[in-house]
């Protein structure tokens, strides 16, 4: 074997799980879906901006608490929600300024409740937990959403 080459085969090893904590989920063999275990913050500081994190309903068994977080950070499942859920503001911000023109704070949390609605089958895709988080933000109802970068 060249020199180096054990190297490279205990890197892959390392990036093997050796307990079940250390799995990510299954698509087949893992259902992850019956209950919400992905949330988001609306990050005011500067323009809003929507921040994914894991919060594993408490009564999982702590293996699967452990693993929802792995795979999360493993998939890069917050790099990929905060910048899909991002990108979708600005055409957002247009919306909610036209609703808000015409129906006011309350028409602007009713299509937010909608949108949440629409899709309440898909517990932790990125679009029910962004619209989920926003339309339980009284500041962002209340024009917030004119902080957002047009």
């Amino acid at each position: 074997m060249p020199s180096g080459g054990g190297h490279i085969i205990n890197a892959k090893r390392a990036r093997f799980p050796t307990c079940a904590e250390e799995q990510t989920l299954h698509p087949y063999y893992d259902d992850y879906t019956q209950q919400q275990w992905i949330f988001a913050q609306l990050d005011v500081a500067g323009p809003p901006v929507l921040v994914f994190h894991v919060n594993a309903p408490a009564h999982w068994p702590q293996v699967s608490r452990l693993r929802a977080k792995r795979h999360f950070d493993v998939v890069k499942l917050g790099v990929s929600y905060t910048s899909n859920a991002n990108d979708e503001l600005i055409p957002l911000r247009h919306h909610l300024t036209t609703i808000a023109a015409t129906k006011g704070v309350a028409g602007v949390q009713a299509y937010l409740a909608e949108e949440q609605a629409r899709y309440a089958t898909r517990l932790n895709c990125w679009q029910h937990i962004m619209f989920q988080t926003l339309a339980a933000n009284p500041w962002f109802i209340g024009g917030g959403y004119l902080q957002i970068p047009q």
